[in-house]
């Protein structure tokens, strides 16, 4: 298959996007479980998991892109390694923890959506203990079938692989075959749920039209759902499609592959971006932190203008 980009401007590319990625998700994965208000919102500690499946799959996209680029400028792309070799990096590690939290994270966060527009009175009970804990099996599952699949592989024979260790060589060919389809298959059914989703908060907008006082809790359900559900049209666009793209190759599509794989990385700086935009609670805390800011710069240098007089005053000395 040609590939229209040169490899060495390819990682270089992965490392540059991966990088702005990660710094793009940290602060607001941190914003969402460090702030008080936030993480007793059930709603946002799910889609903050959701942001940590993508910022592990960044970090393992920068690690490939660094350790590929390396290889492509020390001339290293001739020797003969084995799919043991390529776990040795890392990023081969994480990319299959990644790319089944990435499905499963999203279908958890169109099924959260589906609870709370189908049984609004008992979804609202619920405390963000259900969404901890909901997240923390589907870590466990994740990380019980990544053990799984690393003793299947060191159990069976060495298989050559290629110096950059492609995710298509890392593993053994069904452990890929699962790991590809896993993913797309678990976005596709996040995307096929949110269809009666969407149809019930049509249903529940047309409801609220007519009501003239109230429901300001359904105006949330309404805004939180739409919001979320960006997130999961993205998930479909920037992940779903290019996977059948590099998968069933349509058309010779699958040639195109730095921008498929770049696509797939970049739905994570893409998600963050719709639910700050569009979540009133998380801008109004980001206005107030840098608000914060401001106001602190000017202390200091008020204070540092106190000091200099007081040190010309007589009788003071100057520490």
């Amino acid at each position: 298959m040609d590939n229209p980009v040169p490899p060495d401007v390819a990682y270089t590319l992965y490392i540059v996007i991966s990088g702005a990625i990660i710094i793009c998700d940290i602060p607001f994965i941190l914003l969402i479980f460090i702030n008080k208000h936030l993480r007793h919102q059930k709603e946002l500690v799910i889609v903050g998991f959701m942001c940590v499946a993508d910022t592990a799959h960044a970090v393992a996209f920068l690690i490939s892109g660094a350790v590929r680029l390396w290889i492509a400028l020390s001339n290293l792309g001739s020797q003969k390694i084995t799919n043991h070799d390529c776990l040795k990096y890392g990023f081969s590690l994480i990319f299959l923890y990644s790319y089944q939290l990435m499905g499963a994270a999203t279908l958890v966060v169109s099924f959260d959506r589906f609870i709370a527009v189908m049984f609004p009175v008992y979804y609202r009970v619920l405390t963000s203990r259900f969404s901890f804990g909901i997240m923390g099996c589907l870590f466990f599952y994740v990380t019980i079938t990544s053990l799984v699949f690393l003793y299947f592989i060191y159990s069976n024979a060495p298989l050559p692989s290629s110096p950059n260790c492609f995710t298509s060589e890392a593993y053994t060919p069904g452990i890929w075959k699962y790991l590809l389809y896993f993913r797309m298959n678990t976005l596709i059914l996040s995307s096929l749920l949110y269809l009666p989703i969407t149809f019930r908060v049509y249903k529940m907008s047309k409801a609220l039209k007519r009501e003239t006082t109230g429901g300001h809790y359904a105006k949330k359900i309404i805004r939180t759902t739409r919001t979320i559900g960006l997130t999961v049209a993205a998930e479909f666009i920037f992940v779903v499609i290019p996977d059948i793209f590099l998968t069933f190759n349509p058309f010779g599509l699958a040639r195109y592959q730095v921008l498929w794989y770049i696509c797939g990385v970049s739905k994570g700086a893409v998600n963050v971006l719709l639910v700050t935009l569009r979540h009133d609670e998380i801008l109004r805390i980001l206005r107030e932190k840098i608000r914060g800011i401001k106001r602190t710069q000017p202390l200091s240098t008020a204070v540092t203008s106190t000091n200099i007089r007081s040190s010309k005053t007589p009788g003071c000395r100057p520490y």
